[in-house]
């Protein structure tokens, strides 16, 4: 009966072992478990806050778009009252001032365009202008056409490639007519 207990003892010390060893193992599946769903938490929140936060930068660009827009219209609606007011107010002499002071035949009480960049590609007859971000826009110059560079005027010969240029313009026939160019030197 001794021996009975003692292969008894023996046996509930054995099992007793065999759980405390698989405990471990048990416990380090369950960790890894739980370390894995974590994990895949942490990657959901990341490419949610990723997803938002593109959103964000694209609505801020849509916005900082148009705030420009709105801002370029604004000067340029200010440019033109100003040329206005300064073509109503001016007097001169000679044929140059003669010619500034009229107004281009064809375009006489209408709003024209402006256009705002570096000269590409000037002839005797038309004038290419870069725009940021913009297409090239290609201008006809005409004997009507007023050309200043650095404030005195020139012939549409005397402009360079590279050169800052101001156009004012309008269409004949559906193709841009430069009335009036206003160039700067480069530096």
């Amino acid at each position: 009966m001794r021996k009975i207990a003692i292969v008894g003892a023996l046996a509930a010390l054995a099992w007793a072992q065999g759980v405390r060893a698989e405990d471990p193992a048990k416990a380090e599946a369950e960790a890894q478990e739980k370390v894995q769903k974590a994990e895949a938490k942490a990657h959901e929140k990341t490419a949610e806050a990723q997803a938002d936060a593109q959103k964000k930068t694209a609505e801020a660009q849509k916005d900082v778009r148009k705030e420009k827009a709105e801002a370029q219209e604004k000067v340029q609606d200010a440019r033109r009252d100003e040329m206005r007011q300064g073509t109503a107010a001016g007097t001169g002499t000679g044929s140059m001032a003669a010619r500034d002071e009229r107004k281009h035949p064809m375009f006489e009480g209408k709003d024209n365009y402006e256009v705002k960049g570096k000269i590409e590609a000037v002839t005797a007859s038309s004038i290419t202008v870069r725009r940021d971000e913009l297409p090239a826009a290609k201008l006809s110059v005409d004997h009507n056409t007023k050309i200043e560079l650095d404030g005195q005027h020139v012939a549409a010969s005397q402009l360079k490639q590279g050169q800052d240029v101001k156009a004012s313009f309008n269409l004949k026939d559906d193709k841009p007519l430069a009335v009036e160019i206003k160039a700067e030197k480069m530096k």
